[in-house]
């Protein structure tokens, strides 16, 4: 890869940006406090050049290390970052994340969003054919595996977060959430924003754009590991470590009950449409 730069005594804050998970809003938040030349951001906008293809090349234009990497990125590029490290990303419900990028390309004028938005013959077939567990799959968990061995699926990503993840927060406890961030990455100037936000009215009045309650079931099943992501982090209040002792401790008493395969929820919530 080439020389590397030096080394810096701080870690340098990642922030794993999923896709519609209020991840535009943290980005504002973070321009507030580090320059353009501090900044290393990974955003391909180009068809057919991946956030991979400018880590590489604006890695090799790099003298010294950034203080911040942000981007449309996943765990294995972060795990080539060859600088100490302290990630940070958010999750959000997994049904609200896909119908905020249905929405998104129904207001985009950008053709290549056109483009998907067309590959679907309705919202129905949208929900039960998108990508699935695109939340496990940003945080290194293969599709494959969470739709053949969710529960090793599951494992994985939770020890992902407990090993590799300094912080984790909701795009549904915003607010909150955002003002733990800048605590955990040291923020000096911390202000509020809410950016690319689709209008209160429009939510309310279409939560489900016309999807039916057997799509929205399907969509359900097939995104079981980041339905129980999402609870198991929510059930931890932004307190990363207890997730994982909590998914521990559960397993710990479920002992020989505890399921090899099933979507049946192990935090209790309830998906129904």
């Amino acid at each position: 890869m080439g020389r590397l730069p030096e080394s810096t005594d701080h870690p340098v804050a990642v922030f794993l940006h999923i896709p519609k998970t209020a991840g535009t809003s943290i980005r504002r938040l973070l321009e507030l406090n580090f320059s353009t030349n501090e900044r290393l951001e990974l955003y391909a906008t180009r068809p057919g050049f991946t956030a991979g293809d400018l880590f590489r090349k604006q890695f090799a234009l790099r003298a010294e290390p950034p203080k911040l990497v942000v981007g449309h990125i996943s765990m294995p590029l972060i795990r080539s970052i060859p600088w100490r490290v302290k990630v940070a990303t958010f999750l959000r419900d997994p049904l609200q994340l896909c119908l905020s990028r249905w929405r998104h390309w129904l207001r985009s004028k950008n053709p290549v969003h056109h483009q998907q938005l067309n590959s679907f013959h309705d919202i129905n077939h949208y929900l039960e054919t998108c990508q699935t567990n695109v939340m496990a799959s940003r945080l290194g968990v293969a599709t494959k595996l969470s739709s053949r061995r969710p529960f090793v699926a599951l494992h994985r990503a939770l020890r992902t977060i407990d090993q590799e993840i300094a912080f984790i927060g909701l795009a549904e406890r915003f607010e909150q959430d955002s003002q733990h961030l800048a605590e955990v990455l040291g923020l000096t100037n911390y202000q509020y924003f809410q950016v690319n936000v689709a209008p209160a009215s429009e939510q309310a009045e279409e939560p489900f754009h016309g999807a039916s309650p057997a799509a929205v079931r399907i969509f359900q099943e097939r995104n079981w590991v980041d339905y129980q992501l999402y609870d198991w982090v929510g059930s931890a209040e932004g307190i990363k470590k207890s997730v994982w002792h909590q998914y521990v401790r559960c397993r710990s008493m479920l002992g020989k009950a505890w399921p090899k395969t099933g979507r049946s929820s192990l935090t209790g919530h309830s998906y129904a449409a």
